[in-house]
């Protein structure tokens, strides 16, 4: 099985040094065909000099694209995601926002799982390191909902993420799940060795920011929702973007 691995990015380079040690591990692991695997990183408008730094990547020897999103459009995670879907070459997506690490033992996982069922999503562990650091270290426990595995054909039949939540924080995954739901998939979540890696928690300030920012978007929901409409119906990719790196395809 392929896997085209999509991750939003937004100001993110603090983050990027885990990445690139979890991405080593990947491609020098002799369980895994490097060739199965693609990463997006969908750069949202990020700073100047908090961009995706391409000579780092340079030194992983796996597939990878960064392509940048040209409108600064605040919190556009949902148009993010729909790009790196849009984008990507291989039937399923393995998204997750950038503060969740893929990890070999996950994707040495998914290959052993039967993912013929277009309907079906996986729902990966999370390991919620305090320390972090990658290693034995930290709880592992039941998943985000921003961090799965689905097929592109259930991506593109609910109309993916909604971009009417870009503008503030929030929701846009809860409503994406729920038209996947409405859309007839399966969910599972995993229980097995593979997981995520949670790279950073929030800070104090980080959550007053949030709470502040995020009931538009918990009454947008709610309107959407009692529409009772099965997919996105609304335009995508409400932006220009450009690729500004690619290599090992």
């Amino acid at each position: 099985m392929k896997f085209s691995i999509i991750h939003p990015y937004f100001n993110d380079s603090s983050m990027l040094a885990t990445h690139l040690k979890l991405w080593k591990i990947v491609s020098n692991s002799l369980s895994i065909n490097k060739q199965s695997l693609e990463i997006i990183i969908v750069d949202d408008h990020s700073s100047v000099g908090e961009e995706p730094n391409v000579e780092l990547l340079k030194q992983i020897d796996l597939p990878i694209t960064v392509v940048k999103i040209e409108n600064d459009i605040i919190w556009n995670i949902s148009g993010a995601k729909n790009l790196g879907a849009s984008m990507a070459r291989y039937s399923r997506l393995i998204m997750a926002d950038f503060d969740f690490a893929i990890t070999p033992e996950l994707i040495v996982e998914l290959n052993r799982v039967d993912l013929s069922d277009p309907n079906l999503m996986l729902f990966p562990l999370g390991q919620y390191n305090r320390n972090q650091k990658y290693g034995p270290f930290g709880k592992v426990n039941r998943g985000h909902c921003n961090s799965f595995v689905i097929s592109k054909e259930l991506f593109n039949r609910v109309g993916g993420y909604d971009e009417d939540f870009a503008g503030a924080w929030g929701s846009e995954d809860s409503y994406f799940l729920h038209l996947c739901d409405v859309n007839g998939a399966r969910k599972v979540e995993m229980t097995s060795p593979g997981f995520f890696f949670h790279i950073r928690d929030r800070s104090l300030k980080d959550i007053t920011y949030y709470r502040y920012n995020m009931v538009r978007n918990q009454d947008l929901f709610k309107r959407k929702k009692n529409k009772a409409a099965i997919r996105n119906y609304g335009p995508t990719l409400r932006f220009k973007h450009r690729v500004i790196h690619t290599q090992g395809y």
